[in-house]
């Protein structure tokens, strides 16, 4: 046996009782010069049992050491070895790929970002566009609306200047004239004349002074177109009145004729009330030259002659009288224009 051999067999045998004893293995001397000269001692030899057991023991770590385990454990380890080569690779490939999808990723959401983002500009532009647009467009309509208020205001004020706000003026001196001579006719002759309390059905029913003459036992309403001839040139004292109311009346009848198109569309009614005070105008105006002239002839005559001369009234249908609705109308269209105008003031200036 080979001494090497021997001394591995030996150190197995020895391992093996220490084993056995639960004792401590010896260490085994490396043999000198001399004792490998001299061959082992037959002390050294081991028994048969002892062999028996190194025997076991050396099947046992055959049996440990099987090929074919050790080919699985060799497999395995080979696998193991060729997986962490493939995990090395990952590994050095992961950062490029996670680097790559990154890119990507980046790419994919700067362009969803940088589309958003355009989107959203273009939308911006879009509604911004949208309010100029529509900035203007109601720029546009308060300047049209603007422009229509200037000249509805510009005909209103011709209304109000050129029509309504003259001929109001005009009857109410008239009307003031008018009230005048009542009063002094009353004062000449009481026994002639009187202010009564009547319901006026033109002024819903209410109660006003009617100014009345007496013609034989009636007492009748005074128009001066009916009842010129009883107190014009009757030394009276009221000529001048009619005179002057007579004047205003050509003053009014040549407002109307040249502007009574500026008569407002509401009131319908204006329209036929001028025609009947043109028509009451011309019949007052000729009565009043008759009754002047009548008044310049008796003068030029004697005292006698002149007491016995009477000035005859003329025929005249109620028709022709005075159309007190001019009054209303007039009033009535004077004030609306106004408030118009103060309401278009007041929305340019909202």
């Amino acid at each position: 046996m080979n001494p090497r051999r021997a001394l591995v067999v030996v150190s197995v045998l020895m391992a093996f009782s220490c084993d056995v004893r639960g004792q401590a293995p010896v260490a085994i001397k490396k043999p000198s010069e001399s004792e490998k000269a001299s061959g082992p001692s037959t002390a050294e030899q081991p028994s048969a049992e002892a062999w028996n057991r190194i025997q076991q023991r050396l099947d046992i770590i055959d049996q440990k050491l099987n090929t074919d385990q050790l080919e699985s454990r060799l497999a395995a380890i080979e696998k193991a070895i060729a997986d962490l080569k493939r995990s090395s690779l990952l590994m050095s490939l992961l950062p490029a790929a996670i680097a790559a999808l990154a890119g990507i990723l980046g790419a994919f959401i700067g362009g969803s970002v940088n589309e958003r983002l355009q989107r959203k500009r273009l939308t911006g532009e879009a509604a911004m566009a949208e309010t100029k647009a529509r900035h203007e467009r109601e720029l546009a309509e308060k300047q049209a609306k603007l422009q229509i208020g200037n000249a509805v205001v510009e005909w209103q004020l011709k209304q109000l200047y050129l029509l309504y706000g003259p001929v109001r003026a005009l009857l109410g001196q008239s009307f003031g004239l008018y009230s005048q001579m009542n009063k002094v006719l009353l004062q000449m002759k009481p026994g002639q004349f009187r202010f009564v309390k009547v319901n006026n059905p033109e002024q819903n029913a209410q109660q006003s002074e009617e100014f009345q003459i007496r013609i034989g036992e009636e007492w009748q309403r005074f128009r001066t177109v009916m009842h010129i001839g009883h107190v014009y040139g009757r030394d009276l004292g009221v000529e001048t009145y009619f005179d002057e109311i007579v004047e205003i009346g050509k003053r009014v009848v040549s407002i109307i004729e040249q502007h009574a198109g500026y008569a407002r569309p509401e009131e319908k009614d204006l329209m036929s009330v001028f025609a009947r005070y043109l028509a009451h105008f011309a019949v007052l105006k000729h009565l009043h030259a008759v009754a002047r002239g009548s008044l310049t002839k008796s003068r030029s005559v004697s005292e006698s002659l002149m007491q016995n001369d009477a000035i005859q009234p003329l025929k005249v249908d109620l028709s022709a009288v005075f159309p007190l609705e001019l009054h209303t109308l007039i009033d009535e269209g004077f004030d609306g224009i106004n408030r118009d105008i103060q309401e278009w003031r007041r929305r340019a200036l909202a």
